[in-house]
């Protein structure tokens, strides 16, 4: 795979777009590739056609606006599942855009689909939120769907400030707290204490949690529902889950969905989309899956075939055993549930301690009432 980072300044804003890019016949016919954006890298977030504007500009073929439309099409091409785009209006004036696809769940279930990316437009255009990692494919059908300005409407627009790429910088940092400067020439010197107190080192950079493995080998084995997922491998020990640097983990969507703070780990064939995320002490393991959305923090533990899905929120000390399906919930306290259990619409904080096992099953209102 082809890593690109690049750097853009359009008008007052300035955004960062990673694109992975297959190589080979083989792996672009299979889908592989992915591309994020980081929309609030300095100044105001940018637009849609901010976007537009900074990937496409430039002789025609040659810009990367070009190069990844042409890629894109062609795994969108090579999709087998079926798909759909969804645009929600909010009171806000925000706009929603959600690719999704119809998945084992979807069938089983008969639920909405899984969302395998989305695009949030703000009141004033922005994208305030950002552009989460997603597929190539899932990226060319909000390319042509979500609507923008004309090739010739953008020149105009954008031809008295084009767009244009940054350069990286090198530079020389100080340590937190250092002062690179004569205490002297800041302080009177009647006021200067008269024996400076010894230097405390400078704390240790953290070393980052894991690395993601984008090579052909280490994508997810279902890769015609979960593109652009990999596997990863941690860069240090997480002595909470017994894991050492080197040891291979389960499987992420992209680039933020496990956090390289705290202890929170994927585990075995587990896995967690690009939209999810998984952090503090929590842990993913066996066959677990966190898709739509969905945040599994502090120091819940998912694990065997459990699927949490649909912006659900799983916390405090809860673990999911067995198959245990939880679906646009946010349940958090001392709970344990296993085999076959489903929560499903419901707002669950315990204070004592619950267990519910047996194939179980709590649904709430739209209000999160049982």
């Amino acid at each position: 795979m082809e890593t690109i980072k690049k750097l853009y300044q359009v008008r007052g804003s300035g955004f960062g777009v990673v694109v992975s890019l297959p190589e080979t016949d083989e792996e672009k016919q299979a889908g592989y590739g992915s591309v994020s954006f980081d929309t609030q890298v300095w100044g105001q977030a940018p637009t849609w056609d901010d976007i537009h504007a900074a990937l496409y500009w430039g002789e025609d073929y040659k810009n990367l606006g070009e190069m990844l439309e042409t890629t894109a099409s062609i795994a969108h091409d090579a999709r087998t599942a079926p798909w759909r785009v969804e645009k929600h209006t909010e009171m806000s004036g925000r706009v929603d855009y959600l690719v999704r696809i119809r998945d084992e769940a979807t069938e089983k279930y008969d639920t909405a689909g899984k969302i395998t990316a989305s695009l949030h437009i703000s009141c004033a255009g922005k994208l305030n939120r950002g552009i989460p990692t997603m597929s190539l494919a899932d990226w060319y059908v909000l390319l042509k769907t979500v609507p923008s300005l004309s090739w010739k409407e953008t020149e105009e627009a954008y031809k008295n400030y084009p767009p244009k790429e940054l350069r990286t910088v090198s530079a020389e940092w100080h340590a937190p707290g250092a002062e690179p400067w004569e205490r002297d020439s800041i302080l009177p010197r009647e006021e200067a204490p008269e024996e400076e107190a010894p230097e405390e080192e400078a704390p240790e950079e953290e070393t980052p949690k894991y690395e993601i493995l984008r090579e052909p080998q280490y994508a997810h084995p279902d890769a015609e529902n979960r593109p652009g997922t990999y596997r990863i491998r941690a860069l240090r020990d997480i002595p909470r889950w017994g894991i050492k640097a080197g040891d291979l983990g389960g499987f992420v969507g992209g680039e933020f969905t496990l956090s390289h703070s705290g202890d929170a780990w994927i585990a075995d064939s587990a896995v967690a989309s690009a939209d999810s995320r998984v952090y503090g002490n929590a842990i993913l393991a066996e066959h677990a899956q966190v898709d739509g959305g969905s945040h599994i923090f502090e120091g819940a533990r998912i694990r065997d075939e459990s699927h949490v899905f649909s912006e659900s929120k799983v916390h405090g000390r809860t673990t999911l055993n067995d198959r245990v399906l939880v679906c646009h919930s946010d349940i958090a306290g001392k709970i344990s549930l296993r085999e076959h259990t489903r929560v499903e619409r419901l707002y669950l904080l315990a204070r004592g301690e619950i267990k519910l096992d047996g194939h179980s099953s709590l649904r709430g209102d739209r209000e999160g009432t049982i």
